[in-house]
């Protein structure tokens, strides 16, 4: 029983052990290695920290080496988070250096890894971030549709995780795809939902909510949310931004004294950046402002200084929008001569602009075709892997099975075994205890018979004694002493002997038939009460003979069985 035990708690702790390797719980698998490899692990969470700080601060080349560890570290001790970080930080790194292939790549398997993670407050997090970057990276890439399906998945799980700059930044990236799509009013209604309690987030809720109602010509209602944040921008180009806004927002109203000072505010900050397209769209509002007032020469100037920058940094769109500001400067002056040259350019500008927009409209039609292919083969090696995967379960689940049937053989053929062995051991238990039952009576009834020749034979003696007096009757004496002889030799008194003896000994006659068939009764019963180790006296009153008869008796034996002098004939007996 005992093995049977220690067999069942062996095999069960092994079945234990394969179905925890199984789990489609790799969150279980990945608890026990980062047990084992909890310093890899540390040092990949380390990584992940060094990692978003780089990117914060823009050291792309830290962010690359840090990103490609932590893919290294993670795909070595199966850190399942770890791995679908270092891919999205991968996917970052290329997004961030405009490498849309390799960015759209990356975060494609990010996505897909991090999908297949256990629910985790960390899976939700990096889910997030990576569907905010996938928005990002389709607006960037005039993807709009594309932005508008990841977005507001990524809002989503902002207000699924209850995170306030989530929410907020989502919603801020939401309503700028709203207005990309001219959707104005629903974007003033989704960021009128976002409260001002984050200042960073506010600026930009606010500045959107106003160029939105600048779009739906209300300057006044834009001008509200503008000035609401004049003292919240944190840096000179945010103060550049509003104060464009602001000025554009006079020049809509025909404020141009104060479209003027804020325009001019906003140019002397931008003076300092790289910001060029913004430059250009100050100086165009500097020039249409001093076209409304007349200041023709100061609206030449800076239409000229609009028309130079766009030229230099060949921002063709930005250059016809100038020359057309600029052909209706020259014509309110009265220089028509002028003004129609500017409109031949403009048209040549426009038509230079279709081209190369025809041009930017086939390279990202290219671009689509190759993110298309690129989506077909990621989908075709995830579906491989997936399949792969799953034939790996089937395996494993198959070999449980197998393991779990040759468990339950086992067990059954253990526990048949068990009961057989207990079974014979019962048997055995009832035959020897049937054997001592039999031992015990044959031990009695050879010690009554003992007991009753012993009073016969004391009767007899007695009777002899009686025998010598002449005033009894020797005729009465003699009958009684024949009875008694005959009493002393019954046979019904042997073979209630021989059969307790047999039972006992069960083989003992017949062994001793087949090697001395030359024996008689008398001499097998001899070496039945020789094999019980009775002594010479108490076999002589048992067989009614004198002690002398009995060492005669045995000698004859002796020589019947063959056996030396030297050797006990009752050890000798013992071997039947």
């Amino acid at each position: 029983m005992k093995d049977l035990l220690k067999y069942i708690s062996f095999f069960i702790i092994f079945l234990n052990f394969i179905l925890f390797c199984c789990a489609n719980n790799e969150d279980s698998l990945l608890n026990l290695l980062q047990k084992h490899n909890s310093i890899d692990a540390e040092r990949v969470n380390l990584l992940i920290n060094l990692a978003e700080e780089d990117r914060t601060v823009e050291n792309y080349p830290a962010l690359k080496q840090y990103s490609e560890e932590i893919l290294k570290i993670s795909q070595k001790i199966s850190y399942n988070y770890g791995e679908a970080f270092g891919y999205y930080m991968l996917g970052a790194y290329y997004f961030d250096t405009e490498d849309q292939l390799h960015a759209l790549e990356n975060l494609k398997i990010s996505l897909f890894k991090t999908e297949n993670l256990p629910e985790s407050k960390l899976k939700q997090i990096l889910l997030f971030k990576i569907r905010r970057t996938f928005g990002v990276y389709y607006y960037r890439y005039s993807m709009i549709s594309e932005a508008m399906i990841h977005t507001p998945k990524a809002l989503e799980i902002a207000e699924k995780l209850n995170n306030p700059e989530f929410i907020y930044s989502s919603k801020i990236n939401l309503a700028v795809l709203q207005t990309e799509l001219k959707g104005y009013q629903t974007a003033i209604t989704t960021l009128q939902t976002l409260s001002d309690t984050l200042s960073f987030f506010a600026f930009y809720k606010n500045y959107n909510i106003g160029t939105c109602y600048l779009k739906l010509n209300q300057p006044d209602s834009a001008l509200l949310f503008f000035n609401a944040i004049v003292h919240d921008s944190i840096s000179n180009t945010q103060t550049s931004l509003l104060y464009t806004k602001i000025g554009e927002s006079y020049l809509q109203k025909s404020d141009y004294q104060q479209a003027k000072s804020f325009l001019t505010q906003a140019l002397q900050l931008k003076d300092s950046t790289q910001d060029f397209y913004a430059i250009t769209q100050i100086y165009n509002n500097l020039a249409s402002t001093y076209l409304a007032t007349n200041q023709f020469s100061t609206a030449i100037r800076y239409i000229n200084l609009s028309i130079e920058t766009a030229m230099v940094h060949q921002l063709l769109k930005e250059e016809s929008d100038s020359r057309l500001i600029k052909s209706k400067i020259l014509e309110k002056n009265g220089r028509f001569k002028e003004s129609l040259q500017e409109i031949h350019t403009y048209i040549i500008l426009k038509d230079s602009l279709k081209q190369v927009m025809d041009i930017e409209k086939a390279n990202i039609q290219l671009l689509q075709n190759e993110l298309t292919i690129k989506e077909m083969q990621f989908e075709y090696r995830m579906k491989q892997e997936q399949e792969s995967h799953t034939q790996v379960q089937r395996l494993w689940f198959f070999i449980v099975t197998i393991l779990i049937l040759a468990l339950l053989v086992i067990l059954l053929f253990l526990s048949r075994k068990s009961i057989l062995l207990k079974n014979k051991k019962i048997s055995e238990e009832i035959l020897k205890q049937k054997l001592e039952n039999s031992r015990k009576e044959l031990t009695s009834n050879v010690m009554q018979q003992l007991k009753t020749q012993e009073l016969l034979s004391e009767v007899k003696d007695n009777l002899a004694e009686l025998k010598k007096d002449p005033n009894i009757p020797k005729s009465e004496i003699n009958s009684i002493v024949r009875k008694m002889n005959f009493s002393m030799k019954d046979q019904a008194s042997w073979k209630e002997f021989d059969m307790y003896f047999i039972q006992t000994h069960q083989s003992f006659y017949h062994q001793l038939s087949t090697d001395f068939p030359c024996l008689t009764v008398n001499d097998k019963r001899l070496c039945a009460l020789l094999r019980l180790n009775l002594t010479t006296k108490e076999i002589s009153t048992i067989i009614n003979i004198k002690p002398e008869s009995v060492h005669a008796a045995r000698t004859r034996l002796r020589k019947k069985l063959h056996i030396d002098l030297e050797e006990s004939l009752s050890n000798f007996l013992e071997k039947y």
